[in-house]
């Protein structure tokens, strides 16, 4: 009789995606703490998992919607700005959609537990950049006349 044993996986997909949401949990993000606001982890071993994730940013709280969608591969990481909680920043010209790293969300592993915390710290480094450009823009503008 074969035992389902033999066949020795590491963590399975789920497990490092509850990992990943536990340490959103308890993470602070540019210094400053993130708040998860609603979390669903994956009811089972491969199913999608997504959590709202909340965090201070210059007198706002912006919102993030992280999902973790099973494929092929594993999994793949999804970041959605929740629009509302960006008005203030599309306000100055900024796209939350292209905030989004492309570049993290494609080396993102579901093995790395800090991943979606990275991931995150990457958008919010976007977003602090693209303000800079936005208000030295302005600036700029008023002084070129």
């Amino acid at each position: 009789s074969r035992s389902r044993s033999s066949r020795s996986m590491p963590v399975p997909p789920s497990a490092a995606v509850r990992a990943q949401l536990d340490a959103l949990q308890s993470c602070s993000i540019r210094g400053r703490r993130a708040a998860v606001e609603s979390c669903s982890p994956p009811a089972s071993a491969s199913g999608p998992a997504s959590a709202v994730v909340r965090v201070p940013y210059c007198g706002e709280a912006l919102r993030v919607r992280l999902c973790f969608q099973p494929s092929p591969a594993g999994y793949v990481l999804d970041l959605v700005p929740d629009l509302d909680s960006f008005l203030p920043m599309a306000s100055f010209g900024v796209d939350p959609y292209a905030l989004v790293p492309l570049e993290a969300l494609t080396a993102w592993s579901v093995d790395d537990p800090l991943g979606a915390v990275r991931v995150l710290e990457g958008m919010l480094e976007a977003l602090a950049a693209a303000m800079r450009l936005a208000l030295d823009g302005d600036e700029g503008a008023a002084e070129g006349g």
